[in-house]
């Protein structure tokens, strides 16, 4: 079981989910969690004891699989646009301001080096594009 849902993601894309989104919704959140799980020491128990944590895990899952779907949609319609790579990539990835939120609101210390260079070599390039 994921922290966040369906609806979680839906409320980040601000619109419901097609029949195929919704299909591959549960396979993208289980990787979201298993990425900040991957991050966060007994999450299960922050998250038991702390409703605010669990809210801020289940909004960066929600997030991590929303950008998949915008990814997919991104030049999609008409008219100019511009994005960064991480918009474009239609990989699962929490982000460094995420992964950020997780350390502070789990007890990490921001000066954990170990912590932070993970956090930046799992991170991808924040480059503009201009299309």
């Amino acid at each position: 079981m994921t922290y966040a849902s369906i609806k979680n993601i839906e409320t980040a894309l601000t619109r419901e989910l097609t029949a195929q989104e919704t299909q591959y919704a549960p396979a993208l959140l289980a990787q979201a969690e298993q990425l900040v799980s991957d991050r966060v020491p007994s999450l299960d128990n922050l998250c038991a004891s702390d409703a605010d944590f669990a809210a801020t895990v289940a909004q960066i899952e929600a997030e991590a699989a929303a950008r998949v779907y915008r990814a997919h949609h991104v030049g999609q319609g008409t008219g100019s646009y511009r994005m960064n790579i991480e918009t474009a990539a239609q990989i699962l990835y929490i982000s460094q301001d995420e992964a950020a939120r997780l350390r502070r609101n789990s007890g990490f210390s921001a000066r954990d080096r170990f912590l932070q260079l993970s956090m930046e070599q799992q991170a991808p390039a924040r480059e503009v594009l201009a299309v």
